[in-house]
């Protein structure tokens, strides 16, 4: 993979350009990997996950939410017949996915910026159309991230 310019992070992540590519220099350099904590991917994990456009890891992400809440139930309603699961699991689940995302997003946000960006230098655009398919592909989406959360919560519902 190779490292993609300042100019095309700058276009494909938007306003909040200069807080990744700080959370980022030492990948950019070739100097490490991409390790920092990300405090809104922690608290809003299942938000923040859609609204930076990351849809493939969403879905990853619900998935295991879902698969984990199934188990929970099956377990503790269906085999030790008790009411409800215990709150103390549910809130254990949360934070654990929390601190997962929180460590984890900047490095994952990095490979989907750096994964588009290349894709997209493969079509040989001009600079001004590549900055504008950066601009369109990447950014960020409230209305996605809000339809990603309701459409969730109707299937555990």
């Amino acid at each position: 993979m190779t490292v993609p310019t300042e100019q095309e992070i700058r276009a494909f992540v938007g306003r909040r350009s200069d807080y990744y590519l700080n959370r980022w220099s030492t990948a950019l350099s070739g100097e490490g990997d991409v390790f920092s904590f990300n405090q809104a991917a922690f608290w809003l994990a299942g938000f923040w996950l859609p609204y930076r456009k990351m849809y493939k890891i969403t879905l990853i992400f619900y998935g295991i939410i879902a698969a984990e809440s199934l188990l929970e139930y099956i377990f503790f309603v269906g085999i030790l017949k008790y009411q409800e699961p215990p709150v103390s699991l549910n809130f254990a689940v949360g934070i654990g996915s929390g601190v997962i995302c929180g460590i984890y997003a900047n490095r994952w946000y990095y490979w989907h910026t750096c994964e588009n960006i290349e894709q997209l230098r493969r079509l040989n655009l001009s600079e001004e159309s590549l900055n504008e398919a950066l601009k369109k592909r990447g950014g960020t989406n409230w209305i996605t991230s809000i339809a990603f959360m309701i459409m969730f919560i109707l299937v555990l519902g």
